[in-house]
Order: structure tokens, then sequence, then C-alpha cells
């Protein structure tokens, strides 16, 4: 209505430790500065189903379409 272009959203789901709880600091959840980068990277993206160990390669083959649905553990 405003003569902007509509913005592009996504869902994103929750994020859950090991446990089944929401991921968070307060918790006791390691920082990316904790975990280094490359491993963050490769911890990340295979918990998303992809196989990337730089940001390049998890650009490359992100697709929202792929996303979870429903949340998902990340294993640290």
């Amino acid at each position: 209505l405003l003569g902007h272009p509509e913005p592009v959203c996504a869902h994103v789901p929750l994020v859950l430790n090991e446990h089944g709880a929401r991921l968070a600091k307060r918790d006791g959840a390691v920082t990316l500065a904790e975990l280094g980068v490359p491993r963050a990277f490769a911890q990340i993206s295979e918990s998303l189903g992809l196989a990337a160990s730089t940001m390049a390669e998890l650009l490359a083959q992100f697709d929202p379409q792929r996303l979870p649905r429903q949340p998902w553990i990340y294993r640290a």
C-alpha cells in the first residue's frame, strides 16, 4: 500500500539443546567464540543437514525451503 516491495519473511524454528530444552546462553550454551569458527560452521551446517565448513559453502547450499519446520536439536 505504501509503494514498497513486499518483505520476504521466513519462519525459523526454535533451536533446542541435546536435552530438548530451548538453547540459551543462560543455560550454559557455548558461544561461537568458544567453539571456534570452523567447528561452529561444521556443527551448525551438520545440524541443518548441510555439509559446509565456510560461510561461502553454507550460503551456496542454503535453501530456506530445506529448513526444518519443527524445532531442531543443536548437538555441540
